[in-house]
């Protein structure tokens, strides 16, 4: 650096000039690139900012070629303006850097002037593909628009889509499928930026800032997501990412990506000082972090700042330590996604209580009783679709607590005495009434306990595969179907020979897929549950079961279009639904689908202000939390009008 640049660069700084910042994914360690840099410190000095040209620290650091060749591209471009790094700001081998950093990591991108995401140098096919997103849009939505099944005979170049075939999918998929859209840490790089896409905070330009870089093209965030947007109308999502359309992905990447920045956005939007703990949980649960607890440091710096030092994580903690204390923070000041109907993970952490998730393993099934569709906020016909086992849902987004009036007493003296959770038995800041057990990892549940578990089947083995209608998967399922509906008939046979009008078939299918119509809804009109019984289950139910019989009886794996339109949206939940779930039969004539873990002897309750029923398992002293579970019969209060009518009471659990 020669003298006038470092009085040009001082003369910027002094006067507050403005910033970009980089999201970028590091990338193997392996063929580092070297560059020199220069040093220049900052002290204020009667307030004012001093700087010196401190050129005894010069000198040369490795860089990954990913940041490498951003450089470059901005040297092409001739982009010159001050820009924060990372790498390059941050001492990623001294974890008190790493946490002094952690406060103020919002501040930095979100006064950033522009967020750069860089997907790499790229190739020519991807430059062509990405210039032709717009057009690919307005032709995905118009199929939509006219109802044409694009996997059902459609001539995809008649509605002038390219071919399936085509290079132009295999250059999309290679970008969709990029790292980039499932790190931890690119997620808090691009929520918190200033954006268009919502009503902008006070004081705040509402401008858009996030561009999406792509060798020299550079794509506006918005065009990705109206992209991602009709390729989900038209059922496309699982075929872009995969390349093949019987093959259903869990990790749908690009797509998942933009719904976790739509949600926390959403969140944002909603709350000036900082995004709220259930959108950053929600939006972070599909996310990879190459350090564990960094699943939870690094969504922690998007909280508003007064929580920010409640949680006061420190990276050199054992990592079950930070866990569990954002899962105490999580429980005391969450009251909209329930922490519990999370705990089904991949890999447990044997040393977390049983209702603390492991935030570094990502669901080992999908969760029932989440609210999330993509959305922050699901539409208000959604809401009321949604289970409320724990709750009387009197109208659009409107609770009431239970009618018991000495809860209604307990909850009114909290409020007129302004009782934090910690000091009283009964003290909560939202009625869910989880309470933390002071001094311990525990936390105290109030309910009713329903039931117990007398039977099980395992798992279907066939839903963990990416191909759920192959020969294999539809053997599997077939004797899978067989006995679970076995154990159905003997559990519910009481319930059809005294009720002639009671449909057992009906009881089974809405069973076995918890009541779900969708997986994922298109639009906000979309029926995602069917409370009011709209549909018939039983018919979409034994559609598949003849399609499963042809398969099986020509001995091959046949097309889906051989299955009627309910029989295969059906299908598609079934093997959401029943992956890593055990269905099971209670002492009180019950069916249900339960959790991997589900034993005999498990007790099925309903937690107050809690969406679904759990499982609990008692131990010497208290109990563990077995998971969530759909119950025939339970979903939408029915356990509430129980205890009105005094045919159950209230109790209450320590959950280690």
């Amino acid at each position: 650096m020669f003298e006038k640049d470092f009085l040009e660069i001082a003369s910027q700084l002094g006067a507050g000039t403005s910033y970009d910042a980089i999201s970028w994914v590091w990338g193997p360690p392996s063929e580092e690139c070297t560059i020199q840099l220069s040093s220049l410190n900052m002290k204020l000095v009667d307030e004012k900012p001093d700087f010196d040209y401190q050129s005894y620290r010069n000198g040369y650091v490795t860089i990954r070629p990913s940041l490498h060749e951003f450089l470059l591209e901005m040297r092409r471009r001739k982009h010159n303006r001050f820009m924060w790094i990372d790498a390059l700001g941050i001492d990623q081998d001294d974890p008190e850097d790493k946490n002094r950093h952690i406060p103020i990591m919002k501040s930095l991108y979100e006064e950033a002037d522009h967020v750069h995401v860089w997907l790499g140098s790229g190739d020519t096919q991807g430059r062509d593909v990405l210039q032709q997103l717009p057009d690919l849009t307005v032709k995905l939505n118009a199929c939509a628009d006219s109802g044409i099944d694009l996997w059902r005979g459609s001539d995809w170049a008649e509605v002038g889509l390219p071919p399936q075939e085509s290079p132009i999918w295999v250059a999309l998929r290679t970008i969709l499928t990029h790292p980039w859209w499932s790190r931890l840490w690119t997620l808090q790089e691009v929520v918190i930026t200033k954006s268009g896409e919502f009503e902008p905070k006070p004081n705040k330009p509402p401008i858009t800032i996030r561009y999406v870089l792509y060798g020299d093209l550079t794509i506006p965030w918005a065009t990705l997501g109206s992209f991602a947007r009709a390729a989900r109308r038209c059922i496309l999502e699982d075929w872009m990412i995969s390349g093949n359309q019987y093959i259903s992905v869990d990790d749908k990447q690009f797509f998942d990506c933009i719904d976790e920045v739509h949600t926390c956005k959403g969140s944002d939007a909603y709350d000036s000082w900082g995004l709220r703990p259930s959108a950053l949980f929600l939006g972070s649960r599909r996310r990879l972090a190459t350090v564990p607890a960094d699943m939870v440091i690094g969504i922690s710096g998007m909280l508003d700042q007064s929580s920010i030092r409640e949680l006061n994580l420190d990276s050199t903690e054992p990592t079950a330590k930070i866990f569990l204390s954002f899962g105490q923070y999580y429980i005391r000041q969450e009251p909209i996604e329930c922490l519990l109907n999370h705990t089904a993970v991949r890999q447990r952490n044997p040393d977390l209580p049983s209702w603390c998730p492991n935030f570094a393993s990502k669901e080992e099934t999908l969760s029932i009783g989440s609210r999330w569709f993509g959305n922050y906020e699901p539409s208000d016909a959604q809401e009321q679709q949604m289970y409320h086992a724990g709750f009387n849902q009197a109208a659009l987004s409107s609770y009431r607590i239970p009618h018991s009036r000495s809860y209604l007493g307990k909850m009114l003296k909290n409020v007129l005495s302004g009782r934090t959770i910690n000091k009283d038995y009964y003290a909560t800041k939202h009625p869910r009434q989880i309470q933390l057990v002071p001094d311990s990892p525990f936390i105290r549940l109030s309910g009713v306990e329903l039931d117990e578990v007398t039977g099980v089947i395992d798992y279907n083995p066939a839903a963990d595969s990416n191909q759920f209608l192959s020969l294999s998967s539809i053997q599997q399922t077939s004797a899978w179907d067989a006995a679970c509906l076995a154990l159905a008939i003997r559990t519910i046979a009481p319930r059809i020979e005294s009720d002639s009008m009671f449909n057992g078939f009906e009881t089974y299918a809405r069973t076995i897929t918890a009541n779900r119509v969708l997986i994922k809804p298109a639009t906000d009109t979309d029926l995602v549950f069917d409370p009011d019984n709209t549909l018939s289950f039983s018919e979409a139910y034994l559609g598949l079961k003849r399609f499963f019989a042809a398969a099986q009886s020509l001995n091959e794996a046949l097309d889906e279009a051989n299955m009627a339109a309910n029989a295969v949206m059906f299908a598609r939940v079934l093997h959401a639904i029943s992956r890593r779930r055990k269905f099971f039969a209670t002492k009180g004539g019950r069916i249900g689908m339960g959790p991997s873990g589900t034993q005999r002897g498990d007790r099925v309750i309903i937690a107050f202000f809690c969406p679904t029923p759990y499982l609990l398992r008692k131990t010497e002293n208290r109990y563990t939390l077995v998971g969530e579970t759909y119950v025939d019969g339970i979903m939408y209060g029915e356990a509430l009008r129980m205890l009105d009518r005094k045919e159950v009471f209230e109790t209450k659990w320590i959950i280690e």
